[in-house]
């Protein structure tokens, strides 16, 4: 049975944005699982900024609530938002034997994902350009996708 308690500092926020920055300039598919038990108390980010490293760097957050996180209707929407806004699934685990599902859900998930490339024209200023992205003909089709791009 895997068993883990956490305690003292937690630095999500920060976690999230180096991870993020780390894969970016890695080839293929990349994604970010969170797994969280509680409220981020040593960051030196907040949410906003971390979510937009992560949206920069074109990685989707899969956020996973588990133990106290779990008792935070303010905490769940936070991490909820995270994962919706960078195009992942948010997720919660009431019981250890519910991470197996979980995981074999995010890697469904990831097997049908699809990347669709496109090569902005250059930009002479630095602002988040916004992307709209729609599927004709198909029923029962959902549809994450990043909402803006950073022109480089």
């Amino acid at each position: 049975m895997l068993r883990s308690r956490a305690a003292e500092a937690t630095a999500l926020f920060d976690a999230i944005s180096e991870l993020a920055r780390e894969i970016e300039p890695r080839t293929g598919k990349k994604a970010i699982i969170v797994f969280t038990d509680g409220d981020d108390n040593s960051s030196t980010l907040n949410a906003r900024a971390a979510v937009q490293r992560a949206k920069k760097a074109g990685v989707p957050v899969y956020a996973v609530a588990e133990g106290d996180a779990l008792k935070s209707g303010a905490l769940l929407r936070e991490i909820r938002e995270i994962a919706e806004s960078t195009g992942a699934k948010f997720q919660q685990a009431h019981r250890t034997g519910d991470i197996s599902e979980i995981c074999k859900d995010i890697s469904g998930d990831l097997g049908h994902t699809y990347l669709l490339a496109y090569k902005a024209p250059p930009a002479a200023d630095q602002k988040w350009r916004s992307i709209a992205l729609a599927v004709s003909g198909l029923k029962d089709v959902k549809i994450r996708a990043k909402e803006r791009y950073f022109p480089e």
